[in-house]
């Protein structure tokens, strides 16, 4: 008997057509929460790489203007058996005829405006010239302590915060 009451209960639910179940359109505020924190946590790991990526393309950038002025005053010394007279300037026109323009004061981007460094001389003799590019005060390769400062010499060492850099962690 049991059975039979069991039977016409299950019977009736199984006839009856079911109702039809809302379907949820949109998002939760959990689930936009949800994702917001995941953005956030993959931006929060990706920033220091990213900047630390810029801060290297931007000391590379500074090492080839050092090559090229180092360049320029191999030239000098070819012509002229002597390395003074050269200059980093931006105004060519007021150039004397015993000096030379190796490159601009400033590094400059692609497009012309002022760059990260600032270039200068040491040690500028008839034989032994050291180029340095140092960032520019207030510039945003100030923060980069690891390579604050590069120098090259005539005899090709190439310097990292006044020191040889042996390791080649700077260049």
């Amino acid at each position: 008997m049991m059975r039979n009451v069991h039977s016409r209960a299950i019977g009736k639910l199984v006839g009856q057509p079911m109702a039809k179940a809302t379907r949820q359109q949109g998002i939760t505020l959990i689930e936009l929460m949800i994702v917001i924190g995941i953005i956030g946590i993959l931006v929060a790991i990706a920033a220091p790489s990213y900047s630390q990526y810029v801060r290297t393309a931007r000391r590379a950038e500074a090492q080839q203007e050092l090559l090229k002025a180092a360049a320029e005053l191999e030239k000098l010394y070819g012509r002229r058996g002597s390395y003074t007279g050269a200059l980093f300037t931006d105004d060519i026109s007021g150039l004397s005829s015993t000096q030379f323009r190796v490159g601009p004061l400033i590094s400059r981007d692609e497009n012309g405006t002022d760059g990260d460094y600032a270039m200068s001389f040491s040690d500028l003799t008839a034989s032994t010239f050291r180029i340095t590019a140092a960032p520019i005060v207030g510039g945003p390769q100030e923060a980069d302590t690891q390579c604050n400062s590069m120098s090259y010499n005539q005899a090709g060492q190439k310097f990292a915060n006044g020191l040889v850099d042996i390791n080649g962690d700077c260049w």
